[in-house]
C-alpha cells in the first residue's frame, strides 16, 4: 500500500502553513522519503511472502526447490510453482502405485498409467494351498485373469483382448532385456509407465454422415471417414485408485463397449446418438438398444439371437454401433432422418479445425464490425443469409461466427468489396463443416476493385479455395480436407486436386490478377497449395500441407515456381518449388526442395531432403549427420568429402523423418514415429522435434518423468515408458 503523504500528515500545522506559504518545498522532500520507504515496506512484505510456494515471487522457486530436494523441471506440463509445491504431496505417498501414476501425468502433461509388470509374471506354488488375487473392480468385468499358477481364463474374451496392452492381466514369462516401448516388459524388477499422447476431442450436436446410396447406414465422422473413437476420460474417484480404461484417453475397446456400455454411452461420455426433428425436443437413444458390432464391410453385421434378418426387420430397435471404426447401422425399415451424434476422437495437438479453445483468436465485434450470428434452427441458419446480411449492411467489415457444429454449404464465390474484410469463425468450443455446392466441390473468392481479406477460422471444409484478385487469405485453426473429400475407407476422393489455387476462367485459363495476393496459413491442416510466383508471399505456421500424390506447394503449372514462402514449425508431406524462402525454421520437407533465387533467406533446424536447392543452411539433417560422422570412437568428425559412398548412403538411408501415417484423418496424422532418428526427433532449436508438433516439446516431457520417477520408484526397480497412442 502507498505510504504517500503519510508522513507530511503527521507534521504539526504550523510547519505545513509555512511549507505552504513557500510553494510545498517541505512536502515535495517528504514525497521522496515516503516514495522510498513505501519500496522499503513492499521488499519487507514480499520477504514474508517469498516463504511460501504459493505467494513468493519467481525467481525463489528454485530456492524453495532446493530447500525441498526437489530439481526445477522443463516448464511444459505443469508451471514450476505447482511442481514445487506438490513436492511433500508426493513424498507423503512415496513408491506407491497410484502416486506414481499421479506423478507421471503431472510432469509430463500426458494421461498415464502406472503398472507393476512384475506381478504379471507366472509362478509355481503348492497347489494345495493356491494364492489367488482379489480383483480390484469386479463391477466393472476386471476379473481374474490369472491365478498364482499362472493359469489364464482363455473363456473369457474381453480379458484376452487386453493381453500385452496396458491393463493386460495375464501371466507372462520373463523377460530380462532392458524395459523398452516393445521388450523387456516383464520382469522381477520392472515398473511400467503407460502414457498415451493423443489430446482427446469431444463433438456435441454433430449430423451423422448417412452413407450415399445406402439407408440406415451412418459415420460418426462429418467428413465420411472411418475415425476410432476415443475414451472422454474422467478422473479417478479417489487419489489411491489407479487408473482403468475409462480414466485415459485410449481407443475403445470393442469388447470393453460391449460389455459395459453404459461406462461409455450416454450424455456426457464418450459417445451418444439422438434424433431431433425440427422445431423439436431431441429424442435419445438409449444405452439397452445400443449393440458393439464390427462393420467394416458394412455387411458384417453381429447375429443377435434370433435377429439374423436384423437388418430387414421392421421392428426392432436395435442400432448397431462400431466404436472402431466410427459407423453406425440402423434396421433398413427404422432408418432416422436427422441423426446426430456427441463423441470424442484424438489428435496430437490444436492443429487444424476441433472444438478447442480458440477465445483469445475470435474477432471482437464493434462499431466498425458488423457480426452476424449463425445456428441450426434459427432465423439465421445458413451462410448465404449471413453474407447477404453483412452486405446489405454496408459495414466493410464483417464476422461471420457459427455457433455450433452443424453443416453449412458454401456460396459458389464470394466477392469481396474494396477495402472489405470478411471473417468466417467458429464459436469458442465449435467446429462446423462447410462445403461448397458445386463440383468439385471448390469456392471463389474475389477481391473487387482494390485489397480485401478472407479468414477461416476454427472450421472444417470439405473443397477448394479459388483465389483472385488483390486478397490476403488468412487460415488459422482450419481444415481444408486433403483431397477435398474423403471416401468411406478414408482415401481421398480427389488427390490430384489442390486446396488453394488461382481461379480460372471457363475455357480454364489461370487469371493474371495476383497482384497482392498472399495466403497465410496458422496452425491449419490444407492440401496441395497452387499459387503463380506474381502473387506477393505465402507465409506457414505450425501447420500441415498434405502433397498427396503431387508437389505439395508448387505454382500453377507443374514446371513453374511458387511465391516466396516463409514456413515456421511445419510438416510439409510432398516436393516444394517456389522462387524464394524468405525463412524455413524447425521444418520437415519430406520431399524434394527447389528455390530459384538462393542469394537471400536462411533455413535453420530443418531436415531438408539430400539434393535440394535451397538458401544457407544452419544446423539442418542430415547435412549436419554428415558433418559430425567420425569413424572412430571419440575421433574428430571427418569431412563430408572425405565419406565412402556406402557411410554417407548409411547415413542418408538413416536420417529420415518416419511418420506413423501420413494419411490425413488417422489420429496419428504426420506424427512422428518412436523409432524415427534421434536427429529429427531432438532437432528443432528448444531441444524438441522438428515439425509441425514442434511446441509439444515432447522429449522434454519425457525428460521431466525420468528425473522424478529416479526420485520417487522404490529402489531396486526399474522403471520404463511404454507410449500407447
Amino acid at each position: 500500500m502507498s505510504q504517500k503523504h503519510d508522513l507530511y500528515s503527521l507534521l504539526p500545522s504550523v510547519y505545513r502553513i509555512r511549507d505552504a506559504e513557500r510553494g510545498y518545498p517541505l512536502r515535495a522532500l517528504l514525497d521522496v522519503i515516503a516514495e522510498q520507504a513505501d519500496l522499503i515496506k513492499g521488499n519487507i512484505d514480499q520477504l514474508w511472502d517469498d516463504f511460501f510456494i504459493e505467494t513468493c515471487s519467481d525467481w525463489v522457486i528454485p530456492y524453495i526447490g532446493d530447500l525441498v530436494g526437489t530439481r526445477v523441471l522443463h516448464d511444459v506440463a505443469q508451471p514450476p510453482r505447482a511442481d514445487v509445491a506438490k513436492t511433500i504431496y508426493y513424498r507423503r505417498r512415496k513408491g506407491t502405485l497410484p502416486m506414481l501414476e499421479e506423478l507421471a501425468r503431472d510432469v509430463s502433461g500426458w494421461s498415464g498409467h502406472a503398472a507393476a509388470e512384475f506381478e504379471l509374471l507366472a509362478w509355481t506354488q503348492n497347489v494345495n494351498h493356491v494364492r489367488v488375487r482379489v480383483p480390484r473392480d469386479p463391477d466393472r468385468r476386471h476379473l481374474l485373469a490369472v491365478n498364482a499358477v499362472g493359469t489364464a481364463h482363455i473363456r473369457d474374451a474381453n480379458l484376452a483382448s487386453q493381453a500385452d496392452g496396458p491393463f493386460d492381466s495375464l501371466a507372462h514369462t520373463i523377460d530380462v532385456r532392458p524395459i523398452e516401448q516393445s521388450t523387456g516388459r516383464h520382469g522381477t524388477k520392472k515398473l511400467a509407465f503407460h502414457l498415451w499422447r493423443l489430446e482427446p476431442y469431444r463433438m456435441e450436436g454433430v449430423p451423422a454422415h448417412k452413407v450415399p446410396g445406402s439407408t440406415g447406414l451412418f459415420t460418426f465422422s462429418p467428413l465420411g471417414n472411418p475415425v476410432h473413437l476415443l475414451t472422454d476420460a474422467e478422473r479417478e474417484a479417489g487419489e489411491t485408485e489407479l487408473a482403468t480404461e475409462i480414466h485415459v484417453p485410449g481407443h475403445i475397446r470393442p469388447l470393453a463397449f460391449h460389455f459395459d456400455t453404459t461406462s461409455y454411452y450416454g450424455p456426457g461420455k464418450s459417445l451418444r446418438l439422438y434424433t431431433q426433428a425440427e422445431g423439436q425436443d431431441p429424442v435419445e437413444i438409449g444405452p439397452g438398444k445400443i449393440r458393439s458390432a464390427h462393420l467394416v464391410g458394412w455387411g458384417d453385421l453381429p447375429n443377435w439371437g434370433d435377429f439374423e434378418d436384423w437388418r430387414e426387420s421392421s421392428t426392432s430397435e436395435l442400432v448397431a454401433v462400431d466404436v472402431a471404426h466410427g459407423r453406425i447401422a440402423f434396421p433398413e425399415a427404422r432408418s432416422p432422418s436427422n441423426l446426430f451424434v456427441d463423441y470424442t476422437y484424438g489428435f496430437p495437438s490444436d492443429i487444424g479445425g476441433g472444438p478447442y479453445d480458440r477465445s483469445s483468436l475470435l474477432a471482437e465485434a464493434s462499431d466498425d464490425v458488423h457480426l452476424v450470428r449463425v445456428k441450426k434452427g434459427t432465423s439465421m441458419d445458413t451462410l448465404s443469409k449471413a453474407i447477404d446480411e453483412w452486405e446489405g449492411s454496408g459495414v466493410p467489415d464483417g464476422v461471420i461466427r457459427i455457433e455450433d457444429n452443424g453443416r453449412y454449404a458454401l456460396p459458389a464465390d464470394i466477392a469481396l468489396p474494396s477495402g472489405g474484410s470478411l471473417t468466417i469463425e467458429a464459436a469458442d468450443q465449435n467446429c462446423p463443416i462447410l462445403s461448397p455446392n458445386l463440383t468439385p466441390h471448390c469456392m471463389k473468392i474475389t477481391a473487387l476493385d482494390g485489397p480485401a481479406s478472407l479468414s477461416l477460422n476454427g472450421v472444417w471444409m470439405i473443397g477448394g479455395l479459388e483465389v483472385e484478385g488483390d486478397l490476403k487469405l488468412s487460415l488459422i485453426h482450419s481444415t481444408l480436407v486433403p483431397g477435398r473429400r474423403l471416401t468411406l475407407e478414408g482415401l481421398p476422393s480427389l488427390p490430384s486436386a489442390s486446396s488453394i489455387e488461382i481461379a480460372r476462367d471457363s475455357d480454364g485459363v489461370p487469371s493474371t490478377a495476383t497482384a497482392g495476393l498472399s495466403v497465410h496459413v496458422d496452425s491449419s491442416i490444407i492440401g496441395p497449395i497452387r499459387l503463380p510466383e506474381t502473387c506477393d508471399d505465402i507465409v506457414i505456421r505450425d501447420s500441415i500441407i498434405d502433397g498427396l500424390e503431387s508437389a505439395a506447394i508448387r505454382g500453377t503449372e507443374t514446371d513453374e515456381d511458387a511465391p516466396e514462402l516463409s514456413i515456421e514449425r511445419s510438416t510439409i508431406l510432398g516436393d516444394v518449388r517456389a522462387k524464394e524462402l524468405a525463412m524455413a525454421s524447425e521444418v520437415i520437407f519430406s520431399g524434394d526442395v527447389r528455390i530459384e533465387r538462393r542469394q537471400s533467406g536462411c533455413v535453420r533446424f530443418s531436415y531438408v531432403p539430400d539434393g535440394s536447392r535451397t538458401p544457407r543452411r544452419y544446423r539442418c539433417q542430415p547435412q549436419l549427420a554428415l558433418e559430425a560422422f567420425v569413424r572412430e570412437p571419440g575421433g574428430r568428425p571427418i569431412p563430408e568429402s572425405d565419406l565412402t559412398p556406402e557411410e554417407r548412403e548409411a547415413i542418408l538411408s538413416r536420417v529420415v523423418p518416419s511418420f506413423t501415417t501420413t494419411r490425413y484423418g488417422h489420429p496419428a496424422f504426420a506424427q512422428l514415429r518412436l523409432s524415427c532418428c534421434k536427429e529429427i526427433r531432438l532437432g528443432a532449436e528448444s531441444g524438441a522435434e522438428m515439425g509441425v508438433f514442434s511446441s509439444l516439446r515432447q522429449p522434454q516431457r519425457e525428460g521431466n518423468l525420468r528425473t522424478r520417477w529416479r526420485e520417487y520408484v522404490p529402489f531396486g526397480l526399474e522403471a520404463g515408458v511404454i507410449y500407447e497412442t
